[in-house]
């Protein structure tokens, strides 16, 4: 299962939220309105604190897939 790109404006939110990456790491892809694109891998059991620019003018997803390849590397979620 994926996610597609959105980014969090609903007031429950407020300024700050985290991602956790739970029992699998994944690739999240951040675009900005610019059309700048990243593409960063969370390792099994981290977290991505979203806040300021990023919480706000990039939209983040992540694909539906389940191979990730990172620098050469595989990655099964």
């Amino acid at each position: 299962m994926g996610i597609p790109p959105h980014f969090d404006v609903h007031p429950p939110f407020h300024e700050k939220f985290v991602s956790i990456s739970l029992l699998s790491g994944l690739v999240m892809s951040f675009k900005s309105f610019k059309g700048e694109e990243h593409h960063v891998y969370l390792p099994p059991r981290s977290c991505a604190l979203f806040t300021g620019e990023v919480r706000y003018a990039w939209f983040h997803s992540i694909a539906s897939r389940k191979i990730d390849k990172v620098e050469g590397e595989t990655h099964f979620r």
